[in-house]
């Protein structure tokens, strides 16, 4: 276990003098801003914000349910 916390640290350390400090974490401020029905699937288009004002357009493909399945 003391070999997994190391590596971790140093790995963290690692990536921090490479890459800089991570920004501050901020609302992601996400809309879905079209939605795509299809017979056995389900497309959103979403933007959200990585950083304020810096905007990311993202699609989720999730799987439908058929047209006869029925909840209990």
């Amino acid at each position: 276990m003391k070999k997994i916390q190391h590596r971790q640290e140093w790995v963290r350390k690692t990536l921090m003098e490479a890459v800089g400090p991570l920004p501050e974490k901020t609302p992601l401020n996400a809309r879905i801003t079209k939605t795509i029905e299809k017979d056995s699937y389900v497309v959103r288009n979403i933007v959200y914000e990585s950083q304020p004002g810096l905007y990311v357009t993202a699609a989720m493909f999730l799987p439908g349910l058929p047209k006869n399945y029925r909840t209990v």
